[in-house]
């Protein structure tokens, strides 16, 4: 079984890439909403490249090569990513990414990257040109391929341009408006589509037991199903439910800063200010559609006004892309708090 089986709504993305896995080209970009399962579907699509009897559904998990890629040792099979990936989907990946990771070879403490640097690129660069040691295929998954630095950006265009024989490069990204135009020329591109509302409730309740609560905080935090499976695994549903719901169970998360600040610190800062981008975003479409609805939804947050919304969205944004400055934490959560009035229009 892939691992992508789990995840019904890739099934259409899979079928794409499995009737045509002898036809891939060099280079293939993988996209799609964060979250969603796009690294399990890379790693199916490396473990059929490099397996030795490959069916049409994948690899066959039984031969010599499956089986050192289920242990992630297999010798053509290769992952970049930053040092700090944490993706819900990622775990497999983790573990094949080690082995270019600086900060696991040096006896020096020092923080995790938070970019994929040119040095990987490089050493990336040379073991492709080295001759492949299983079925003749060499492999390189690429996660958060937005996280490239410039130079690394540079060097990887370069492979792009002169592959090597019977190499695939896959990128992996959910921001790829942020990747060299001159590096998504030269992938294809395959889009993952998100699961709807429906479907994401559907999976996750067969999963696991969620409350009414929960999943009316679910539809609104803009997390993908991946995520808030994390968020239930954790024990942290009523930190969601208390930021997204403050009348709900979950406690009252806006009811002062020190409780705001509590709450995504409960929540996890990441995670929390993607939540808050996605309300102020929901908050913008409400301002653009209003003329033409009768009255405002019952659980729409109420921000100072219209600009204090976009503030806090690009804010947000800002601090997502660029999060190693030296921003206070405490200080930038209270400010959001100022653009929120606390309250629901009932």
């Amino acid at each position: 079984m892939n691992d992508s089986e789990a995840l019904p709504w890739l099934a259409p993305t899979w079928q794409q890439l499995s009737h045509r896995w002898e036809q891939l080209p060099h280079g293939l970009l993988i996209t799609g909403p964060p979250a969603v399962g796009k690294s399990a579907l890379a790693l199916d699509l490396a473990r059929l490249l490099l397996c030795h009897q490959p069916e049409q559904k994948g690899g066959c998990r039984q031969c010599a090569a499956c089986q050192l890629f289920d242990s992630s040792i297999h010798p053509d099979f290769h992952v970049l990513a930053p040092e700090t990936l944490s993706a819900p989907d990622s775990s497999s990946l983790y573990k094949h990414a080690q082995r270019y990771w600086t900060s696991k070879k040096s006896s020096a403490a020092r923080k995790p990257s938070q970019v994929i640097g040119v040095d990987a690129i490089r050493t990336l660069a040379e073991t492709l040109t080295s001759t492949a040691t299983q079925n003749g295929r060499k492999l390189s998954v690429i996660a958060n391929a937005e996280d490239l630095n410039h130079n690394a950006g540079n060097a990887l265009l370069k492979l792009l341009e002169e592959p090597t024989p019977d190499t695939h490069l896959v990128l992996v990204s959910a921001q790829p408006y942020l990747l060299p135009a001159t590096i998504r020329s030269r992938c294809i591109r395959l889009d993952c589509t998100a699961p709807t509302t429906q479907q994401t409730l559907d999976w996750l309740c067969t999963r696991h037991n969620i409350d009414l609560d929960f999943h009316n905080g679910m539809t609104k935090s803009g997390l993908g199903p991946l995520e808030l499976e994390r968020v239930i695994t954790e024990g942290r549903m009523q930190a969601l439910t208390g930021l997204v719901s403050p009348s709900g169970a979950g406690g009252n998360a806006l009811a002062s800063p020190q409780e705001f600040v509590s709450t995504c610190a409960e929540l996890g800062l990441k995670r929390a200010l993607t939540v808050v981008q996605n309300l102020a975003l929901m908050e913008l479409r409400w301002h653009a559609q209003k003329g033409a609805l009768q009255s405002a939804p019952a659980t729409r947050f109420r921000f100072a006004n219209r600009d204090m919304a976009m503030k806090t969205f690009y804010d947000i944004g800002r601090i997502l892309r660029h999060p190693a400055g030296t921003v206070d934490e405490q200080l930038f959560l209270e400010d959001i708090f100022a653009d929120l009035q606390g309250q629901q229009i009932l």
